[in-house]
């Protein structure tokens, strides 16, 4: 579902008046369609680089093959993806235009990185497949935020248009500002509880 909004959104949302004026069902578009199966090899290179550094021996080997499958199809999805939206959109054409320099860049670094995972040896360092994973990630919404910006819907309506008063937007921080750290403290802590490898025998073993 994550994918199919986004590529939605990036298709582009129908907006008359700073209303919305599409289906539900414009989400069943090829990009769309697309983006989603995109999306979902994206979180299967996550799931293997998280895989490649928690899990026990006997689970490595799956993890490796899982991340050259999960890696490439990831990487051959996502051209396919940005080559269909630079397509159909002339939104994206335009900031190609005035971005190109740094839009190559990322597509080069998106490249390397993916590249890089789909050829890691199986003994590489347990840390480096989920790190590449993530760096895949985060020059993949680099690349969307740098086409987007400062558009909250894409090519349609901008961030200042949409935001709300002043007054709304401090209480938002002020609860942000309240419940940021105490999801951190938790998690972090969760973290800490379950380092190191999982045992061959489970938590309980």
């Amino acid at each position: 579902m994550q994918g199919l909004i986004l590529g939605g959104l990036m298709q582009g949302v129908a907006v008359q008046n700073r209303h919305f004026a599409g289906s539900v069902l414009d989400i069943f578009r090829p990009l769309p369609i697309i983006s989603g199966i995109t999306l979902l090899f994206g979180y299967a290179v996550l799931g293997g680089g998280w895989l490649k550094l928690k899990s026990n021996v006997s689970l490595q080997h799956f993890a490796s093959g899982s991340l050259r499958v999960a890696a490439s199809a990831f990487a051959v999805l996502f051209g396919i993806a940005c080559l269909y939206a630079v397509r159909i959109q002339p939104g994206i054409r335009s900031q190609w235009a005035s971005h190109g320099i740094a839009l190559a860049c990322l597509v080069g670094l998106f490249a390397i990185a993916a590249g890089t995972l789909a050829a890691l040896p199986e003994k590489s360092m347990p840390a480096l497949p989920f790190l590449l994973g993530l760096s895949l990630f985060v020059v993949g919404f680099s690349g969307i935020v740098l086409i987007v910006f400062p558009e909250i819907v894409p090519f349609s309506v901008s961030l200042w248009d949409a935001a709300s008063s002043s007054a709304s937007q401090e209480f938002v921080m002020i609860g942000a500002a309240c419940v940021t750290p105490v999801v951190l403290a938790y998690s972090t802590f969760a973290y800490w509880i379950f380092r190191g490898k999982t045992p061959e025998n489970g938590w309980e073993g």
